[in-house]
């Protein structure tokens, strides 16, 4: 990506926050070492004196940007303890192989996430089913994308996706029942609500048998007993009901049997 100069000692308000907006662009597609340090030299220059709310939103992008390869915990990829455990990946990082979509949203993988843009609605489900898991997947969604993961899902593209027929771990912060962290129609984490919005979290969700586990962020937020599905597909959703459209980004999605 190309980085253009600019006079921000003598450019106003408004150019130097367009500057700002330049570089969140550039240190989002930046191994994150190489991230902090071109985000702190372009601070330390003392012409940028950028808002407190500038200055939050260039950290909140420094801190979103990929792992370091070097560091062994590169995204889309498997730890040597992980691969020894049982763990294999869902998504590659770079194509849908794997996947088959439903509905009319559209989805892409690129830049390292599986994402879905706009406010058409749809899913993209697994080719292959699963009973018994452990599941692991980074999310980032918009607040006004109403988004899940849905689990033991019909593998029949014709058939529907809801909670009457899979279980969903549902990603919207405001919904009025099931808020982010909640499995719908089975345990909800009201009266408490866990914002999520605007950054990456982690989904780590365990079926076994009739027991379904979910934690948000390495904090339990579900732990229930349900037996009307007992095996089927993985299905990510887009743009649910209720949503203003938006983007909602997946990567990191790995799965074990149990």
């Amino acid at each position: 990506m190309r980085a253009e100069l600019v006079n921000v000692e003598a450019a106003p308000t408004e150019a130097r926050a367009g500057c700002a907006r330049k570089w969140r662009t550039i240190v989002r597609h930046l191994p994150r070492c190489v991230a902090v340090v071109a985000a702190v030299c372009w601070l330390a220059a003392p012409a940028h004196s950028l808002s407190p709310t500038a200055v939050r939103e260039l950290a909140a992008t420094v801190a979103q940007s990929p792992r370091d390869a070097a560091s062994g915990s590169a995204n889309n990829s498997l730890t040597s303890d992980e691969a020894a455990a049982g763990w294999t990946l869902l998504f590659d990082g770079r194509s849908l192989t794997g996947w088959q979509p439903s509905g009319q949203a559209t989805w892409a993988a690129e830049d390292g996430v599986i994402k879905s843009t706009g406010q058409a609605s749809g899913y993209l489900r697994t080719l292959k089913t699963f009973q018994d898991f452990e599941l692991k997947a980074e999310f980032w969604a918009d607040k006004t994308m109403n988004s899940a993961i849905f689990v033991r899902c019909p593998s029949d593209l014709k058939a529907g996706v809801s909670p009457r027929s899979c279980y969903e771990v549902n990603i919207f912060d405001p919904h009025e029942l099931w808020p982010t962290g909640s499995v719908n129609e089975i345990q909800t984490v009201l009266p408490n609500r866990i914002d999520t919005a605007g950054k990456w979290n982690l989904y780590e969700i365990a079926l076994n048998g009739g027991r379904i586990v979910v934690k948000l962020n390495g904090k339990t937020t579900v732990d229930a007993q349900d037996t009307r599905f007992t095996s089927g597909t993985i299905a990510l959703q887009a743009n649910g009901p209720g949503s203003a459209g938006g983007v909602i980004n997946f990567r990191n999605i790995k799965i074990r049997p149990l």
